[in-house]
Protein backbone atom coordinates (compact mmCIF):
# COMPACT_ATOMS: atom_id res chain seq x y z
CA UNK A 1 0.00 0.00 0.00
CA UNK A 2 2.95 2.36 0.55
CA UNK A 3 3.60 2.48 -3.22
CA UNK A 4 0.01 3.65 -3.80
CA UNK A 5 0.23 6.11 -0.93
CA UNK A 6 3.34 7.68 -2.46
CA UNK A 7 1.57 7.90 -5.83
CA UNK A 8 -1.42 9.58 -4.19
CA UNK A 9 0.65 12.01 -2.14
CA UNK A 10 2.50 13.24 -5.23
CA UNK A 11 -0.54 13.45 -7.52
CA UNK A 12 -1.87 16.75 -8.87
CA UNK A 13 -5.39 15.70 -7.89
CA UNK A 14 -4.38 15.47 -4.23
CA UNK A 15 -2.61 18.83 -4.46
CA UNK A 16 -5.81 20.44 -5.78
CA UNK A 17 -8.00 18.68 -3.19
CA UNK A 18 -5.78 19.80 -0.30
CA UNK A 19 -5.63 23.36 -1.64
CA UNK A 20 -9.43 23.60 -1.98
CA UNK A 21 -10.09 22.10 1.43
CA UNK A 22 -7.56 24.28 3.21
CA UNK A 23 -8.91 27.34 1.42
CA UNK A 24 -12.47 26.57 2.57
CA UNK A 25 -12.08 24.64 5.83
CA UNK A 26 -13.11 27.55 8.05
CA UNK A 27 -16.45 27.67 6.22
CA UNK A 28 -16.96 24.01 7.06
CA UNK A 29 -16.46 24.31 10.81
CA UNK A 30 -19.92 22.80 11.41
CA UNK A 31 -18.81 19.51 9.81
CA UNK A 32 -18.57 16.90 12.56
CA UNK A 33 -18.23 13.73 10.50
CA UNK A 34 -17.36 12.42 7.08
CA UNK A 35 -19.41 9.58 5.61
CA UNK A 36 -17.98 7.79 2.59
CA UNK A 37 -20.13 5.67 0.30
CA UNK A 38 -18.93 3.19 -2.29
CA UNK A 39 -15.23 4.02 -2.44
CA UNK A 40 -14.49 0.45 -3.49
CA UNK A 41 -12.88 -2.67 -2.17
CA UNK A 42 -9.15 -2.68 -1.49
CA UNK A 43 -8.99 -6.42 -2.12
CA UNK A 44 -7.90 -6.06 -5.75
CA UNK A 45 -5.41 -3.28 -4.95
CA UNK A 46 -6.90 -1.02 -7.59
CA UNK A 47 -5.24 2.40 -7.36
CA UNK A 48 -8.53 4.25 -7.81
CA UNK A 49 -10.12 2.65 -4.72
CA UNK A 50 -6.98 3.15 -2.63
CA UNK A 51 -6.65 6.78 -3.73
CA UNK A 52 -10.30 7.45 -2.88
CA UNK A 53 -9.79 6.17 0.66
CA UNK A 54 -6.58 8.17 1.03
CA UNK A 55 -8.49 11.24 -0.20
CA UNK A 56 -11.06 10.62 2.56
CA UNK A 57 -8.20 10.55 5.08
CA UNK A 58 -6.93 13.88 3.71
CA UNK A 59 -10.41 15.36 4.03
CA UNK A 60 -10.56 14.14 7.64
CA UNK A 61 -7.11 15.48 8.45
CA UNK A 62 -7.77 18.93 7.01
CA UNK A 63 -11.28 19.39 8.38
CA UNK A 64 -10.08 17.85 11.63
CA UNK A 65 -7.90 20.90 12.18
CA UNK A 66 -11.12 22.88 12.66
CA UNK A 67 -13.02 20.13 14.51
CA UNK A 68 -10.73 17.91 16.59
CA UNK A 69 -13.44 15.26 17.11
CA UNK A 70 -13.91 14.52 13.39
CA UNK A 71 -15.23 11.01 12.70
CA UNK A 72 -14.64 9.13 9.45
CA UNK A 73 -17.18 6.51 8.41
CA UNK A 74 -17.27 4.28 5.36
CA UNK A 75 -19.73 1.93 3.75
CA UNK A 76 -19.28 -0.28 0.75
CA UNK A 77 -20.97 -3.64 0.16
CA UNK A 78 -17.69 -4.97 -1.27
CA UNK A 79 -15.59 -4.50 1.86
CA UNK A 80 -14.04 -7.76 2.99
CA UNK A 81 -12.46 -8.49 6.38
CA UNK A 82 -9.03 -7.53 5.03
CA UNK A 83 -10.38 -4.20 3.71
CA UNK A 84 -11.89 -3.42 7.08
CA UNK A 85 -8.65 -4.29 8.82
CA UNK A 86 -6.60 -1.97 6.59
CA UNK A 87 -9.15 0.83 6.80
CA UNK A 88 -9.53 0.36 10.55
CA UNK A 89 -5.82 1.10 10.85
CA UNK A 90 -6.57 4.40 9.06
CA UNK A 91 -9.29 5.07 11.69
CA UNK A 92 -12.29 4.43 9.46
CA UNK A 93 -15.42 3.25 11.23
CA UNK A 94 -17.93 1.16 9.30
CA UNK A 95 -21.65 1.54 8.68
CA UNK A 96 -24.22 -0.97 7.48
CA UNK A 97 -27.78 -0.58 6.16
CA UNK A 98 -29.77 1.43 7.15
CA UNK A 99 -27.37 3.19 9.51
CA UNK A 100 -25.37 4.52 6.59
CA UNK A 101 -28.22 6.81 5.57
CA UNK A 102 -29.47 7.57 9.07
CA UNK A 103 -25.99 8.72 10.06
CA UNK A 104 -26.02 11.56 7.51
CA UNK A 105 -27.21 14.86 8.97
CA UNK A 106 -26.64 18.57 8.38
CA UNK A 107 -23.16 18.33 9.92
CA UNK A 108 -21.97 15.59 7.57
CA UNK A 109 -19.50 15.85 4.72
CA UNK A 110 -20.59 13.14 2.28
CA UNK A 111 -17.86 11.73 0.06
CA UNK A 112 -18.82 9.36 -2.72
CA UNK A 113 -17.39 8.54 -6.12
CA UNK A 114 -19.55 6.83 -8.73
CA UNK A 115 -21.97 5.23 -6.25
CA UNK A 116 -24.37 2.46 -7.23
CA UNK A 117 -27.31 4.39 -5.79
CA UNK A 118 -28.31 8.03 -6.21
CA UNK A 119 -27.17 10.50 -3.53
CA UNK A 120 -28.36 14.01 -3.12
Amino acid sequence: MSFYKTQWETSPIRKQLVFNLEENSQQMESVKQIVCFGLGSLELRIYRAIAQHLAACDIRDILGKVNKDMKLYAQDPWYCHRCKSILGDLTFEFLDDPERFVRVDRNTFVFTVNPGVPFR
